[in-house]
């Protein structure tokens, strides 16, 4: 009998052995990884930064085997421009989950920017076959293919990014680019064309748009499309990185994504956030001059004048809080004011043009003589670079002075740099209309009613060379 019991308990120690192995060897595999990364000089970051990434480590660390929240706070590090911890943490996030296709994602993405273009497909790859439902790993894919000169694996990508959603354009920017790569423009054209039906304001679209009508020989077409075109702004439809790029934080962050609201119509929204801001740092120039600009595009002209005369209490002196200074006394009708101030801007950054066409606006409204804002609208020109505004004005002066090779001058310019505002078309058919040069002028006059069919300028324009064709003694067929 005590035989027996001796192999009994023998037999439990065993089994008891047996599942601590397999325990330790589990923990090792899904849990036991190193202690999350920890910002290690959190006084050399926005302290807003520092507080959000504390918050998500200690997360992490009192949950040692969560995968859900290793990848929170590797996509904490990672919104706030820290590569380094980002992508431990993501490391130690698939350690703990190997089959997470946002970890994978996101570590592909730190990897593009690293430069490590091999280890960036291995992970979007990765990411791809955990989730294929997700369309922006696959023109992810098909961009590293694509910079790599693998034409077909490219096209591939491309093709299932766009199957899987036709509404991001990622995959057929990047089959418009294979086609131009393979000496193609006009597949590459119409691929555009239809980016461009969905996403009119897509400037990348329109960059390469513009190289493939050039391609074609389609030089006038490819000259507009250029102009309009830019390398910077993107268009994709991406959930993961807009759900990383909302926990960024810090005083950068806030400030930009204000600024994002004040451009984009919404200045209201902007206003507590700057508020915020402000009280923490009432000195600090970026805010003021944010703050200020929302409350002036909400109508709260008081609110936006307070907040700059109490920053010249303060004896802040800075170029941005000048020119809002005198667009706020414009609104409130103070000319005298709104013109020492925009003069005040112009002292302190001499190549501002916003503050040049602020001269102007006030020198027009308190002197009969238009000519004397011609200067400082080409300064404003010659100095700020491509201004919408000023070409406008510049040219509309022109025109009543009846200075009309000046005018088409102006005009001619400001369509290269402006080809979708109407008023640039119409001022230069103008131009061209009163010199004779009516055909030149159909084609501008043309171009403006495209824009705008409906604008009066437009056409009284139009009406203007009917008339002058019907003078003209070789006549000739009316717009």
């Amino acid at each position: 009998m005590r035989r027996r019991s001796r192999f009994i308990v023998v037999g439990v120690l065993l089994t008891l052995i047996a599942a601590g192995a397999i325990a330790w060897r589990w923990s090792w595999h899904r849990g036991a990884v190193e202690p999350p990364p920890r910002l290690p000089d959190p006084q050399r970051v926005d302290p807003l930064v520092a507080a959000a990434v504390e918050r998500a480590w200690l997360e992490a660390d009192r949950q040692p085997g969560s995968a859900a929240a290793r990848l929170k706070l590797a996509m904490t590090y990672d919104a706030n421009a820290l590569p380094d911890l980002a992508m431990a943490s993501y490391e130690q996030a698939l350690q703990l989950d190997e089959d997470s296709a946002k970890a994978w994602y996101h570590l592909g993405m730190l990897r593009v920017d690293a430069g490590d273009g091999a280890g960036a497909l291995e992970a979007f790859e990765r990411a791809s076959q955990m989730n294929p439902a997700y369309g922006p790993a696959q023109w992810r894919i098909g961009l590293i293919h694509l910079d790599a000169g693998r034409l077909v694996e490219a096209e591939a990508a491309f093709t299932r990014a766009d199957a899987i959603d036709a509404r991001d354009p990622g995959g057929r920017v990047g089959l418009a680019r294979v086609a131009i790569q393979r000496g193609d423009p006009a597949r590459a054209e119409a691929m555009l064309r239809t980016v461009l039906q969905m996403y009119p304001s897509f400037a990348y679209a329109r960059l390469l748009l513009g190289g493939a009508l050039r391609d074609l020989g389609r030089l006038d077409e490819a000259r507009v499309e250029l102009a309009r075109g830019s390398t910077s702004q993107t268009i994709n439809n991406d959930p993961w990185r807009f759900e990383l790029n909302r926990l960024r934080t810090g005083h950068r962050a806030i400030v930009e994504e204000a600024q994002r609201l004040i451009d984009g119509g919404s200045p209201a929204e902007a206003i507590p956030m700057l508020e915020e801001l402000r009280v923490g740092n009432p000195m600090d120039v970026e805010v003021i001059v944010s703050l200020s600009a929302a409350y002036l595009e909400s109508g709260r002209v008081d609110n936006g004048l307070d907040v700059l005369l109490a920053a010249e209490r303060r004896g802040i002196e800075h170029f941005g809080i000048h020119l809002n200074a005198s667009r706020a006394y414009e609104l409130k009708k103070d000319v005298v004011r709104a013109q020492q101030h925009a003069e005040r801007a112009i002292a302190l950054n001499p190549g501002l043009g916003a503050a040049y066409v602020q001269r102007a606006r006030m020198m027009l409204q308190t002197r009969a003589d238009q000519a004397l804002a011609i200067q400082p609208l080409e300064q404003a020109l010659l100095r700020g670079g491509p201004n919408r505004e000023a070409s406008l004005l510049l040219g509309q002066i022109h025109i009543t002075l009846n200075h009309w090779k000046e005018a088409r001058r102006v005009f001619e310019d400001a369509s290269r740099h402006h080809p979708d505002e109407a008023l640039v078309w119409v001022g230069l058919a103008a131009a061209g209309a009163e010199l004779g040069e009516l055909d030149d002028a159909e084609a501008a006059w043309r171009r403006a009613s495209d824009l705008k069919p409906l604008d009066p300028a437009v056409a009284a324009t139009g009406r203007r060379i009917n008339q002058l064709r019907a003078a003209s003694p070789t006549g000739g067929q009316n717009p």
